[in-house]
């Protein structure tokens, strides 16, 4: 038989570990308190709506052994348990209703887990830093940042149609960022795939970009700086001095590409070498660079900030020098400056470059300077990263005092441009930074 439950006797109920309990309450025909064999307490409400036995879990017992609190939640419990008989004497199922709540919860947050922005970071996760180097996921991460999440952050993936994509990718094409397009069609591409793919899980029966062709052909570029351009390049380089100047002037003399150069710290600077790991490499191996005098002078140039990081070209400290982009531009526009006073022709145009375009200038350098193919393709790291363990510990040293003469012959000719004096082979110049 029911009995009225109090809060000192709220405080004393035990679990059994064999079973569970329900003690009803003799104030408020409906109303219990559940125990679980585990000691978890919590209220619920028993009613029927239209002949059939419903069950609502009210909440879980607060008040512990304290008898004031437990009889204090005793009352707050009975006050909601008698609202809500109320309004099941009015016809309302709130057993029902909590379940339908709690599915619309579900769907809810299955809905939003389906929005671009949730599905492209769980794909860059999934796809790119499971199968491919972090840097490579970083610079995806950062393609939708800028061009495709701004515009589809909160679009669900299944409205996104071959419509949506070719609007994103026209308006970056004819913004003039003709390869950035491309970049981005790319990646799109790949994505969509990997949404159609059933084991992904992603509503997407088929990727919206099926036929879809690149809206601008490229052409391999084969753009190196002239002689001039090179002098021009240097003057506007030592203007604009650390870290873009100095940095831009070792890619130039190191023909390494730009994130290896900019992310240079001290730590891989060993003696006359510069010991570039795997991890930063483009196909994962380490990379013995010769410090060229040339280049040596440029360091030796650099005022650097000492920190944990160890970064040698940074405003920081704690992180190396980005916004290649606007810095470009601004040694781009310095050039064409000095080249016009040199040239004394206002309208002097110089052709567009980019830092890329130094690594090539490098490379072409090289091979005018008689420097054999494969040394070239040992200076760039070129090579196909198929070897590991011991052998490629051994295997970066080769062709390495051909590459250190390769750089040498390189920095010395990069110093007959700039100061214009020649130098017999057997020397190696300081160039001025």
């Amino acid at each position: 038989m029911a009995k009225a439950l109090t809060g000192a006797a709220l405080a004393k109920l035990k679990a059994d570990p064999s079973k569970r309990l329900e003690i009803p309450d003799a104030i408020l025909p409906g109303l219990f308190l559940i125990i679980q064999p585990t000691g978890r307490k919590a209220w619920a409400l028993r009613y029927r709506h239209k002949g059939k036995p419903r069950k609502l879990t009210l909440g879980s017992f607060l008040a512990g052994a304290d008898e004031k609190k437990a009889g204090d939640e005793l009352k707050k419990v009975r006050r909601e348990a008698g609202d809500i008989l109320e309004s099941i004497r009015a016809g309302a199922d709130p057993a029902a209703e909590k379940q339908e709540t709690r599915k619309a919860t579900k769907a809810e947050a299955e809905d939003e887990s389906l929005l671009f922005k949730n599905v492209a970071a769980d794909f860059i996760d999934k796809y790119h830093r499971h199968k491919k180097k972090n840097r490579y996921a970083d610079w995806v991460e950062t393609l939708f940042a800028n061009h495709v999440t701004p515009k589809w952050g909160d679009k669900h993936i299944s409205d996104i149609t071959d419509t949506d994509v070719r609007q994103l990718i026209n308006k970056i094409d004819a913004a003039g960022k003709h390869v950035m397009a491309n970049r981005v069609f790319t990646a799109l591409s790949t994505f969509f795939d990997w949404c159609a793919k059933p084991k992904n899980g992603i509503p997407v029966a088929a990727s919206p970009m099926e036929g879809m062709e690149k809206s601008y052909d490229e052409t391999p570029r084969d753009r190196v700086l002239t002689d001039d351009e090179i002098r021009w390049f240097w003057q506007a380089a030592t203007k604009h001095g650390q870290p873009f100047g100095h940095m831009f002037k070792v890619l130039l003399l190191t023909g390494q590409r730009r994130t290896e150069v900019a992310a240079m710290t001290t730590k891989e600077i060993d003696g006359s070498d510069w010991i570039i790991p795997g991890s930063r490499t483009k196909n994962g191996r380490d990379n013995v660079v010769p410090i060229s005098t040339a280049v040596q002078d440029v360091l030796d140039d650099v005022k650097t900030i000492s920190t944990k990081a160890g970064y040698v070209f940074t405003t920081t400290g704690e992180t190396y020098a980005t916004g290649w982009s606007r810095a470009t531009k601004a040694i781009a526009k310095s050039m064409l400056e000095i080249a016009r006073k040199e040239t004394n022709d206002p309208e002097f145009k110089i052709e567009h470059w980019t830092l890329h375009d130094l690594r090539r200038t490098a490379a072409s350098g090289m091979a005018r300077r008689r420097i054999r193919p494969h040394v070239i393709e040992a200076v760039l790291n070129h090579s196909s990263g198929i070897i590991r363990g011991i052998a490629a510990i051994y295997n970066r040293y080769d062709y390495y005092e051909e590459k250190q003469a390769a750089l040498d012959a390189w920095g010395r000719y990069v110093y007959e441009l700039v100061t214009g004096k020649k130098v017999a082979d057997n020397v190696i110049p300081m160039v001025k930074a």
